[in-house]
């Protein structure tokens, strides 16, 4: 229902829509999420990312609605409740409202809205935590940290929204930046070094690699990779052109969110196979916003452009969607994969 409201929300045809749906059920990544048995926090993060961007791209074409900036940040801040990471999700969000203040000069009128509602849901989630009682301030515990960056997120969105682009206001922005990171630092030296699996202990976890190691691997690890992703991945450079073009041509503030949003996944999931879910959308949609834009610009073709873009999709998961009828342990774990005894595997 997610992925269908972000197709509508940045208008796609409804053919694009049903052959994004058929990409999102027949990619692994999807089924490897949503696997029989298996109850993790991976699911329901890419829920929230979805969620976000969903809200997101309604809340920026339509920034008089306080009903989406509550829900926006509402959003935003259960997300933190289900896993500490999911707090990077503000990041387009105050990145998108920089870009248009530079822009326009002024951000949305009604981001107070959304910075209350996104400190007071933080707040209220936070209360029960344990770490937050002890008074940890650390992104690997749900902490004091999570209130510091929602509070970040709100008072840099109202000083976008109450002041406009000139020489008094960028030097404000930038010792207003300074002191807000100065305290975090510390913990975005640690989460780049996560993401980058700058650890050793992470060497040899295979959901810490990079889809992209089969660069200096070998041809088996290529198609690996085409296995997981699908050859869309292949695309990518294809694709995220199509939707830099696409946000771009116009500055609507809904396609430059959707655009760093989309960039932000990006290097996520190119980063560590386990960050799939925060770019996975990259692999299909910007494709048949590409389609869209070369429909419209050659009207007379948009049926040829239309089976040309579904024929590639279903010849790219044709090395994929064998994995599909696999016989696989239940919930994709080799560790519940015995019986009591340990005799034999149970699979389904």
């Amino acid at each position: 229902a997610l992925i269908i409201g972000i197709t509508r929300a940045v208008r796609l045809p409804m053919k694009y829509t049903v052959v994004t749906v058929v990409c999102f059920v027949l990619s692994p990544l999807t089924q490897e999420l949503h696997l029989l048995g298996r109850i993790d926090h991976h699911m329901i993060e890419y829920t929230f990312v979805l969620g976000t961007l969903l809200a997101g791209i309604y809340w920026f074409k339509d920034t008089d609605n306080k009903l989406m900036a509550i829900s926006l940040g509402l959003i935003l801040g259960l997300s933190t409740v289900f896993h500490n990471g999911l707090f990077i999700l503000q990041i387009p969000l105050v990145i998108t409202t920089l870009i248009l203040w530079l822009l326009n000069s002024r951000g949305p009128v009604h981001t107070g809205t959304l910075a209350l509602s996104l400190t007071v849901t933080t707040v209220l989630t936070l209360l029960p935590s344990q770490a937050f009682q002890e008074g940890y301030f650390s992104y690997i515990y749900y902490s004091w940290f999570h209130l510091y960056i929602a509070s970040a997120t709100s008072i840099t969105l109202i000083f976008l929204s109450r002041t406009s682009v000139c020489n008094k206001s960028l030097v404000q922005l930038l010792i207003l930046s300074v002191v807000l990171v100065l305290p975090v630092l510390s913990e975005i030296f640690s989460g780049v070094r996560f993401i980058g699996a700058d650890i050793s202990l992470y060497e040899n976890i295979d959901e810490m690699a990079s889809p992209l190691s089969f660069v200096n691997g070998t041809m088996n690890d290529f198609f690996i990779t085409i296995r997981k992703y699908s050859a869309l991945f292949l695309l990518l450079p294809v694709g995220m052109a199509s939707l830099g073009i696409w946000s771009l041509s116009d500055r609507s503030p809904f396609k430059i969110f959707f655009l760093i949003s989309s960039l932000m996944g990006l290097i996520l999931m190119l980063s560590l196979a386990r960050l799939n879910y925060y770019g996975s959308y990259t692999l299909y949609i910007p494709l048949f916003i590409g389609a869209m834009m070369l429909s419209e610009y050659q009207s007379r073709y948009k049926h040829l452009v239309t089976a040309f873009a579904t024929a590639l999709v279903i010849i790219a998961h044709t090395p994929s969607v064998w994995s599909l009828f696999e016989s696989r342990p239940l919930g994709g774990y080799f560790d519940y994969a015995y019986d009591f005894d340990g005799d034999f595997p149970i699979e389904y």
